[in-house]
């Protein structure tokens, strides 16, 4: 979970784990979106269950922010454990974006996570996915998805465009698939 403010002092980030390329990317990005600002943790990656530490970081006290949840889905119980730390994030700060990655191996593995994010009810939720190859019954990774809850204004119409260019673009052969859905329509 990657934990922002914009308010609080704090040292130049760390980039010295960066390659050197990487290094100057990650600080060109910086300085581009943030300018003279400071973001506190300075990309500080939250090394605990995301469940922990939505619990223990949210609200802000700006009370707006964003959430990406990134869980390695190496266990079954790591669906509803996302599903439940989105909902807690939701629960604590109502206009938090969140974003959780989620791998696409078997065609329905998914459809939990999906279910339980338009559950909550949050206008506008989207599933964005992008297939670079078929998936197949005995898994390996075919693409990625991403649950985008409270998504910035424009989000869905800017991926229309640009997912099915990824997809040409990364696809294997003729599997390249993107597609954006939205999960909880916008008011």
């Amino acid at each position: 979970m990657l934990i922002e403010r914009t308010n609080l002092p704090s040292p130049a980030p760390p980039y010295s784990h960066l390659s050197p390329g990487c290094a100057t990317l990650a600080a060109s990005i910086r300085e581009r979106c943030y300018g003279s600002r400071e973001v506190w943790p300075p990309g500080d990656a939250v090394g605990v269950d995301a469940g922990v530490a939505v619990k223990a970081n949210l609200p802000f006290k700006e009370r707006r922010g964003l959430v990406l949840l990134d869980p390695a889905y190496e266990d079954g119980k790591d669906w509803q454990r996302t599903g439940r730390a989105i909902s807690d994030a939701v629960e604590r700060m109502a206009n938090t974006v969140v974003l959780a990655w989620y791998p696409l191996k078997k065609e329905a593995d998914a459809d939990g996570l999906k279910a339980d994010v338009a559950a909550l009810n949050v206008p506008g939720s989207l599933a964005v996915e992008l297939l670079v190859r078929e998936p197949f019954a005995e898994g390996g990774l075919a693409g990625s998805g991403l649950v985008v809850v409270n998504p910035p204004y424009m989000l869905k119409a800017e991926l229309d465009v640009l997912l099915p260019l990824l997809a040409e673009r990364l696809g294997v052969g003729q599997w390249g698939r993107g597609s954006v859905k939205v999960l909880t329509p916008p008011r």
